[in-house]
């Protein structure tokens, strides 16, 4: 891999990057820096806990064939970044580029694959008959947004444990 200036890394946060204490990840397999983390506060991760609950309220009525169009364009930007991708997991992790490029990989294709089942997420009708008050009535239930999700990514494998939380989700 060719030396870096390591890569300053903030957090966004409701359309903002965000400074923190800055804190140098090394790479393992000879101690350089490769980039430095902006560690954020108690405050900080309350101010993206806010900015994400109030997009969910926008996100949430989005039709299904506009958020599978988003998360396609995720997979194809990974996939035009996916050389890229696999040199920083690298750099942070110690793996060998070959694994790394295999971890972006999947992850590409958990993205698509989230775009393709972002269009199929329906419905289910319910007979209610199954007692005498509901001869002839039928229920149905659709499957809605919940809400904000927390995941938590090793170090080992970040990108392939952050895409099947985020593309379903």
């Amino acid at each position: 891999m060719a030396e870096r200036t390591p890569r300053e890394v903030r957090a966004l946060i409701g359309g903002q990057w965000l400074t923190g204490s800055p804190r140098p990840v090394h790479y393992p397999y000879d101690g350089s820096v490769v980039a430095m983390v902006h560690e954020n506060t108690v405050a900080q991760v309350q101010e993206a806990v806010e900015s994400a609950a109030a997009a969910w309220q926008l996100w949430r009525r989005e039709p299904a064939h506009s958020r599978s169009s988003m998360l396609a364009k995720v997979s194809e930007v990974m996939s035009q970044r996916a050389e890229e991708m696999a040199e920083v997991i690298s750099r942070g992790t110690g793996k060998v580029v070959r694994d790394s490029r295999s971890e972006v990989s999947r992850a590409i294709s958990t993205m698509a694959i989230s775009a393709e089942e972002a269009k199929r997420i329906s419905g289910e009708v319910i007979p209610m008959d199954a007692l005498a008050p509901g001869t002839g009535k039928l229920g149905f239930a659709v499957r809605e947004p919940l809400g904000v999700i927390a995941g938590v990514t090793p170090f080992n494998a970040p990108l392939g444990t952050l895409c099947p939380k985020f593309g379903p989700a």
